[in-house]
């Protein structure tokens, strides 16, 4: 589903967060990295159907390889593989957002239906309420 945000959504954004988001990735990168074997994370990337070597992971975690950032679209793969969710909290983060996981997002869930069954039910009792007004008036 489409949601439509409006103007003052897209021109609030911090220009110069923008400008500095190569090297914070590059950084985030390196710090998700930092530990584990890059040959192991370039090798689970590729099991997840994304070809990607050390050679690749080092100079996305590299600021002086400006042309050789992380691929948007290899995220959620490079995330998986290093077990973290550093990139997706950045970029939510950046655009003003809030990103929540397994049980939270779970939890968060429940308790918005349980707020649309709070107006059914007050709907509802409305509506009972109301026929038996009518009731007591024939």
């Amino acid at each position: 589903m489409d949601v439509l945000q409006s103007d003052l959504f897209f021109d609030s954004i911090d220009v110069d967060a923008i400008r500095q988001s190569r090297d914070q990735v590059c950084v985030m990168v390196a710090r998700a990295t930092a530990g584990l074997s890059r040959d192991r994370i370039a090798d689970s990337m590729t099991d997840l159907g994304c070809t990607t070597s050390k050679a690749m992971i080092d100079a996305w975690a590299s600021p002086s390889h400006t042309g050789h950032n992380l691929p948007f679209y290899l995220v959620a793969a490079f995330e998986t593989s290093c077990r973290t969710t550093q990139l997706t909290d950045w970029l939510v983060n950046l655009r003003g957002g809030l990103a929540c996981y397994g049980e939270e997002a779970l939890r968060r869930e429940v308790a918005a239906e349980l707020a649309a069954l709070e107006v059914e039910r007050s709907e509802f009792t409305r509506r009972i309420t109301a026929l038996r007004n009518k009731m007591r008036n024939i």
